[in-house]
């Protein structure tokens, strides 16, 4: 819904009129003005609930999850509940600072990092769970992702900046949706684990 109400532009071409899944990104969505100096409040309002379901959601359901490795791995459990707490406040870190709130920027931009390197981290984590208690299909599913993920984080660091053209642009937007939808996936396939059920993560 949020993208229905962007004020329009992107960080190369100021003047286009609405949302673009390629050259758009997700935090855009959260500004308060657009890239085109229009106001952005409504889609600022639908990201800040999309988000924050989304990732209030998520975290939780890891945080709940990490209960079933407890009785097995229970000082590596406390660490899962850890990186989704810290995956919590990140979140609300990226909804809280918009973007084009120069004093915010800088902080913007590190909560933006930190989701995708504690994402990283919770993975893998979940990926050895997995594997400990042989539910295969899972675990090969999170080892996946894991890669994808840091694969992408490796294209944030060393890739080229956003806006250095229009290619990059591109490159940057179309691959942080990517790496959402890759996390979406990976947590959904945690969810509908045979080996785990909601009596036993609660």
């Amino acid at each position: 819904m949020a993208s229905l109400f962007y004020g329009g532009g992107n960080y190369i071409i100021t003047d286009t009129t609405s949302y673009s899944f390629t050259t758009n990104f997700l935090s855009d969505l959260g500004r308060l003005s657009s890239h085109s100096g229009n106001s952005n409040i409504t889609s600022f309002i639908y990201f800040f609930i999309g988000m924050s379901a989304l990732g209030f959601g998520a975290y939780h359901f890891i945080f709940l999850c990490a209960n079933y490795f407890e009785p097995q791995f229970p000082r590596i459990y406390i660490i899962a509940k850890l990186l989704a707490l810290f995956g919590i406040i990140c979140t609300i870190g990226i909804i809280v600072t918009p973007a084009d709130v120069k004093s915010l920027y800088l902080l913007h931009n590190t909560f933006a990092y930190w989701v995708f390197y504690t994402d990283l981290k919770i993975l893998a984590l979940f990926t050895w769970f997995f594997f400990r208690i042989k539910d295969y299909f899972v675990a090969r599913i999170l080892l996946i992702s894991t890669i994808l993920i840091g694969l992408y984080i490796f294209f944030l660091e060393y890739g080229p900046q956003p806006w250095m053209d229009y290619q990059a642009l591109r490159l940057h937007a179309t691959a942080q949706k990517l790496a959402v939808l890759v996390l979406v996936i990976a947590v959904w396939t945690m969810t509908a684990s045979k080996k785990l059920s909601y009596d036993k993560i609660n």
